[in-house]
């Protein structure tokens, strides 16, 4: 299947990817349809125990004509989509025909899209569908929604011309962190991938503890690939920094000791500063516990205090 996709991108006219419409639901649908929506999603959005008001969440539609296409990319926000056939809205449910194919790439995959240059993989669906690796697929009928986690990289291709209604929810998928690597690849610069990250942090850390503890283990897990740029922008590193201390004495302990299972207690930490700029040096013991190359020395002296002694009574 993925194969056959892959042939289809290959040989599809790109002028049908500019067909493609957002619009304002104001401007598509009457106000009595909009209102059963967001009560419709409201009731959703319970169901999946997502704490997000309607007010908070920009909606809109987007009308996708048969053999359109949109390539590899990953919105910034949960996504919920649910999608109308044109000409079948009508119909009974057991007869809706599928109207859009989506192809998803699991969330380590995303690194290989940003790897060897901006438009190596990321927004070439050939090229990753023939390099798929793990991506899936499922068909989508006619009246039936789509939640797709923020960061999570993905392409459609419709079959039926079709509408969507697409609401984008902010601050609600807080397990995954940005990955700076995969946000240029995707077009943007390194300052707005950098940015995000910190507010994706900063909305993270203004949660309860266990809902923050989440997102930071992400965050140390995908370190690697996020730490080098997030130093070189000294602004922003200051400013997360801040945001790391700050959370630390709000909460009476080190959000990122956690994530490592290193029992500190905060207590016996005398710069709050100093130890979160510890961990972002990747080291494993913190500031407080004295300098390692000096303990190194001390012990290589300790060791070599009988040997000297052993000599001394040689001697004598």
């Amino acid at each position: 299947m993925l194969l056959w996709l892959s042939r289809i991108s290959q040989s599809h006219d790109d002028a049908h990817t500019t067909k493609i419409l957002n619009l304002s639901p104001q401007a598509a649908l009457p106000p009595s349809r909009i209102d059963l929506y967001l009560e419709a999603l409201n009731l959703f959005l319970r169901k999946l125990d997502v704490n997000a008001r309607t007010d908070n969440i920009m909606t809109e539609v987007n009308i996708t004509p048969a053999r359109s296409e949109v390539p590899i990319h990953h919105d910034e926000d949960l996504v919920i989509s649910t999608a109308r056939a044109l000409a079948s809205h009508a119909r009974p449910a057991v007869k809706r025909s599928i109207v859009k194919i989506w192809i998803v790439w699991p969330p380590g995959h995303t690194h290989n899209f940003s790897i060897g240059g901006s438009r190596i993989s990321y927004g070439n669906t050939t090229h990753s569908l023939y390099n798929a690796e793990g991506a899936v697929w499922f068909a989508q009928r006619d009246g039936e929604t789509v939640v797709l986690p923020k960061d999570l990289a993905h392409s459609t291709f419709t079959l039926q011309s079709c509408y969507l209604l697409t609401s984008s929810c902010p601050g609600v998928s807080l397990a995954r962190v940005p990955l700076i690597s995969s946000d240029i690849a995707a077009g943007t610069t390194e300052s707005y991938a950098v940015t995000r990250l910190v507010d994706t942090v900063e909305a993270a850390l203004e949660r309860p503890f266990d809902d923050s503890l989440r997102l930071m283990r992400n965050f140390w897990s995908e370190s690697a690939y996020n730490l080098p740029s997030l130093r070189r922008d000294t602004t922003r590193y200051s400013r997360f920094i801040k945001l790391l201390t700050d959370h630390m004495q709000r909460e009476k302990r080190c959000i990122s000791c956690v994530v490592i299972g290193r029992a500190v207690s905060y207590e016996e930490i005398p710069d709050y500063r100093r130890h979160i700029e510890w961990h972002m040096k990747n080291c494993i013991s913190s500031a407080e516990d004295g300098d390692i190359a000096s303990k190194m020395r001390r012990l290589r002296a300790s060791r070599r205090i009988p040997t000297q002694r052993l000599k001394k009574k040689a001697l004598n």
